[in-house]
């Protein structure tokens, strides 16, 4: 059906090497951890919070809805010491469809936290939920240097598909492209 051969973890299970850790449906409400977390990884795009509350405003169910729908996770982690205490953000994935093709626009683990898979806990729900909707595929950027993010994409079957020069600011630095593609239009034959 697709090219890629990762099996998506269920992203509303625990991650079983954190089982403090919990993926679900960002809502309005999570835009201050967001845009606090954001801060606080300078490889990530910096948005403000109107940008990330702009995320929430519009749904592709609203009659006069004709823009590109959009799509955030984020994953949480509840007190160690005490569980019944409030979550907080560990992490946050953002993206926006137009028909069948999506791009990942931000995905952001806090530094303490990297290395336990939430990155790919919350890539999984974003793929999962992608093909579900009979998505097409998922277009994103990186910067060069991050090798980490980079090696990530290509776990989960994301193949290079090009380069921006000069494309990010603060530091300057090329973008890598990369793309995964879950259905394949054959010569003759039209893209839906």
């Amino acid at each position: 059906m697709g090219n890629s051969s990762f099996r998506n973890p269920d992203p509303r299970r625990p991650n079983l090497h954190n089982p403090g850790v919990h993926i679900r449906r960002a809502i309005l409400a999570d835009v201050p951890g967001m845009v606090e977390l954001g801060k606080a990884n300078p490889a990530a795009a910096q948005w403000s919070r109107m940008q990330y509350e702009q995320q929430f405003s519009k749904s592709p169910a609203a009659n006069d809805f004709h823009g590109p729908e959009h799509f955030a996770l984020v994953a949480e982690q509840a007190s160690e010491l005490d569980l019944s205490a409030e979550k907080r953000i560990i992490g946050f994935i953002v993206a926006s469809g137009l028909e069948t093709d999506w791009e990942l626009e931000n995905i952001v683990v806090a530094a303490k936290s990297r290395g336990g898979g939430i990155g790919t806990l919350l890539l999984a729900g974003f793929i999962d939920h992608v093909r579900t909707g009979n998505g097409r595929s998922i277009f994103l950027e990186v910067r060069e240097s991050n090798q980490s993010a980079r090696a990530l994409y290509r776990k989960v079957g994301f193949k290079e598909a090009g380069l921006r020069k000069g494309y990010y600011a603060d530091p300057a630095e090329d973008a890598m492209l990369y793309r995964l593609t879950f259905f394949e239009v054959s010569h003759n034959e039209t893209a839906p």
